[in-house]
C-alpha cells in the first residue's frame, strides 16, 4: 500500500496535537514572563525614575509598575513567541532550518492548520478581481533552502529567492494577477502560519483586495492516492 495513503490521516492528527502543544508552551512562557516582569520591572524603574525625577520613586507606583511590567511581558511572550514555523521544519523553535522528516515527502509543516491560519490572517475569501488575470504562484522556502535575509519567496516558483520588498515591487509593476501560495516538501516550506506567509497574505489583500489560494501539492497527491 502507498505509504503516503497511510501517512495522511496520521499527519492531520499530528497537526492538531501540535497546535495544542504550541498553545500550552505559549501559556507557560507567558506565566514565566509575568513572574519575571513582576520582579525585574521595579529594579529597572527605580534608577531610571531617580535619574529623571531626581527623587525616589513613590511607593504607590511600585506595585503598579510590577503589574504593568509583568502583564506586558506576558502578552509579548504569548503573542510573539516564534512557534509554529521557525523558517522550516515542523515549526518547532525560532529561526530557519532544523526541520524533522515529514510524513509526506520530507520536512516542513506545509499542510499546516488551515483553520488556525484563517483566523490569524482574518481575511475574507474572495475571487480575484479579474478572471483574465495572469496566474502567478509564489512558493515558500524553509529549512536548508532558506538562506537568510528574509528571502522566503520563490516568485513563479523560480529562483533566485526574493524578499517581501522585492515581491511588493513586482506587485507594483503588475496590477492584474491571480496569486497563489505554494507549500512543498521539496523546498521544506515554512508553515502556513509563519510570519513570512502572513505578511505576504496581508500584502496581497492590501494590493489586490482578495485572499490568495494556498496550494499543497504533496498533500493533494496523497489525497488522490487515498481516493483510488
Amino acid at each position: 500500500m502507498n505509504e503516503d495513503v497511510l501517512a495522511a490521516p496520521v499527519l492531520w492528527a499530528f497537526f492538531d496535537l501540535q497546535e495544542s502543544i504550541f498553545f500550552i508552551i505559549r501559556v507557560v512562557a507567558a506565566v514565566g514572563g509575568a513572574v519575571f516582569g513582576w520582579i525585574l520591572t521595579p529594579m529597572l524603574l527605580r534608577p531610571v525614575y531617580r535619574l529623571l525625577a531626581r527623587r525616589p520613586i513613590p511607593n504607590w507606583a511600585v506595585p503598579w509598575s510590577r503589574l504593568g511590567g509583568g502583564l506586558g511581558l506576558a502578552l509579548l511572550l504569548f503573542w510573539f513567541l516564534p512557534l509554529g514555523g521557525g523558517g522550516g521544519g515542523w515549526g518547532w523553535g525560532a529561526g530557519p532550518g532544523g526541520g524533522k522528516p515529514g510524513a509526506i515527502g520530507g520536512p516542513g509543516k506545509y499542510p499546516g492548520n488551515q483553520a488556525a491560519s484563517d483566523k490569524k490572517t482574518e481575511v475574507k475569501d474572495k475571487e480575484p478581481h479579474d478572471k483574465k488575470a495572469d496566474l502567478v504562484k509564489i512558493e515558500m522556502l524553509g529549512g536548508k533552502h532558506y538562506k537568510g535575509d528574509e528571502r522566503y519567496y520563490l516568485l513563479k516558483q523560480e529562483g533566485p529567492a526574493k524578499t517581501l520588498d522585492e515581491i511588493k515591487d513586482y506587485f507594483k509593476q503588475h496590477k492584474n494577477l491571480e496569486l497563489s501560495i505554494v507549500f512543498s516538501a521539496k523546498n521544506e516550506s515554512v508553515a502556513d502560519g509563519h510570519m513570512a506567509v502572513l505578511n505576504l497574505v496581508a500584502e496581497i489583500e492590501t494590493t489586490y483586495h482578495y485572499r490568495p489560494k494556498f496550494e499543497y501539492p504533496d498533500l493533494e497527491k496523497a489525497n488522490k492516492a487515498a481516493g483510488k
